[in-house]
């Protein structure tokens, strides 16, 4: 705004006039602009009257007659353009800082989001993989008949409980899912490999120094086109050293595919990084160690994976 611009409207009275005309040139806000003009009128009012200065506008050397000074219009106008550029300024900061705090606020807020997506949906898979094992233990009861002896004895200690050894009666049971990829070479047919997933569910059953007791509660592995759910199945954790730290961990079970053929899977995990209590961890990372993974009549898996616990 041109200082002539200004004088030439104040001079004349019109407030209006030269409010219409801050407010197009700048970025100030109505507010701010008649606020701006009050002060103006206040000087001019003051300088009239021969008001006596503030204590905080006199130094210690000044006295009232050395700071009588009156103001021309291009002094008046200057300090007040000077005052408007650093409020002008100030706000500028204001709203790069406000912007940046709302932005560092929407991205924790769309992590938070992502992550309780995906504790619910693990949550979820972990309720549908629980139904269906619920489902195909019915099956294998109702075909238990036919099974092979080995499996008639299987499913018999599962539902004593005989299946999962000794265990304490442990006041919390935690939830974990197993999740992992690879790849699947068949154990029938050479030269023949797919592409292996899987989520498993478990429980604790029981927890020492020495180890940890799950239950495999559900869950399903792909092999290509294929699909098998866990019927049943037991894990435990152990540690190689004297340490006392977990470092691995062996799960066993039985699996059914969509036909009803029944087979069975033992899967070793080597922890990336040895613990102590799985119960203090949210996540812990693995590899299946080489050879020692299989589908025991069809596939011998490999692949990585994670450990993640459900629990909020």
């Amino acid at each position: 705004v041109s200082m002539k611009e200004i004088e030439s409207l104040w001079s004349k009275g019109d407030k209006q006039g030269l409010l219409e005309l801050i407010l197009s040139r700048t970025d100030l806000s109505e507010e701010q602009v008649l606020r701006m003009m009050m002060y103006a009128e206040k000087s001019e009012h003051r300088e009239g009257d021969d008001y006596p200065p503030s204590d905080k506008e006199l130094g210690p050397d000044d006295d009232y007659s050395s700071r009588n000074i009156e103001l021309g219009p291009d002094d008046k106008w200057a300090k007040l353009s000077q005052r408007l550029a650093d409020l002008e300024q100030k706000l500028e900061k204001r709203e790069i800082k406000l912007a940046e705090r709302e932005t560092k606020l929407e991205q924790k807020e769309v992590q938070l989001q992502e992550k309780l997506a995906q504790r619910e949906a693990k949550i979820e898979k972990r309720l549908v993989a629980l139904e269906k094992a619920e489902q195909l233990i019915e099956k294998l009861e109702a075909k238990i008949v036919s099974l092979e002896q080995r499996i008639q004895t299987l499913v018999e200690k599962v539902e004593t409980g005989e299946y999962f050894g000794p265990t304490l009666d442990e006041p919390v049971t935690n939830s974990y899912s197993i999740s992992f990829e690879g790849i699947a070479t068949s154990l029938i047919v050479d030269d023949v490999t797919e592409n292996i997933s899987a989520d498993l569910f478990i429980e604790t059953l029981t927890t020492t120094d020495v180890s940890s007791k799950f239950q495999v509660t559900g869950g399903e592995i792909h092999v290509g086109d294929q699909t098998y759910d866990i019927a049943f199945g037991k894990a435990r954790t152990s540690s190689a050293g004297q340490s006392g730290l977990k470092d691995s961990m062996i799960l066993i079970g039985q699996i059914m595919d969509l036909e009803g053929n029944t087979d069975s899977i033992k899967i070793s995990l080597d922890f990336d990084n040895d613990f102590e209590n799985i119960e203090e961890l949210e996540e812990v990372n693995f590899t299946l160690v080489e050879s020692k993974n299989k589908i025991v009549d069809s596939w011998d898996l490999a692949g990585s994976g994670k450990i993640t616990s459900l629990e909020s």
